[in-house]
């Protein structure tokens, strides 16, 4: 439906004929799908990473029927805030820290991975650690050791799930991670807290 509402916005600003080059769903390939592809008049593939639309160079290139000169003060506004945030080390390894922390679960996120995200060749995601002095695996350490603070607060989610999330393939590996981050074993420290919350 959210893909359908940009679709019909897109269209009022590139006129009835326009079409996207391809079109992305997250979820699996419904029965119905060559509905889908009559619809968008495109080519509709399911199972992606995320949900989106391929757009032609030029299409971006298209002026907006109704400009509005305040609007686009803004939206200038937002992108230069937006500019100086990435030129801040703290706030790009917020950055980071955030995508890792959506992406933990079966697989660990790579850097390639979350270099993609961001809009960044590997190369260039590189270069922006080592010029801000970040290393990924530090980044991704202080994911982790912050989800599993999270976790540890729901005494009714299982260790062996908190791993899970973790990206840890066995409860061992967390435990000793955890014990390093904290000085204590997940059991001690949830006894701890749930003691605390007691009081």
């Amino acid at each position: 439906m959210s893909l359908g509402i940009f679709w019909n916005i897109f269209k009022s600003a590139l006129g009835d004929h326009w079409s996207p080059l391809e079109v992305r769903f997250e979820h699996p390939k419904p029965g119905d799908s060559d509905e889908h592809e009559c619809i968008f008049g495109a080519p509709v593939v399911f199972h992606r990473r995320t949900n989106a639309f391929a757009f032609r160079r030029s299409d971006l290139e298209v002026k907006m029927p109704g400009q509005d000169p305040y609007l686009l003060s803004i939206i200038s506004s937002f992108f230069e805030s937006h500019y100086a945030f990435n030129q801040n080390p703290e706030d790009f390894a917020a950055a980071v820290k955030n995508q890792i922390k959506l992406h933990l679960g079966d697989q660990l996120p790579t850097v390639s991975g979350i270099a993609k995200i961001l809009g960044l060749r590997d190369a260039a995601f590189h270069k922006a650690l080592k010029n801000r002095g970040l290393l990924f695996s530090d980044i991704l350490c202080a994911a982790r050791r912050e989800l599993a603070l999270h976790y540890m607060k729901n005494a009714d989610m299982p260790l062996t799930n908190i791993a899970y999330e973790l990206g840890y393939s066995e409860l061992s590996a967390f435990s000793r991670a955890f014990r390093a981050w904290t000085g204590m074993s997940p059991h001690r420290y949830r006894k701890t807290v749930m003691m605390k919350s007691s009081d």
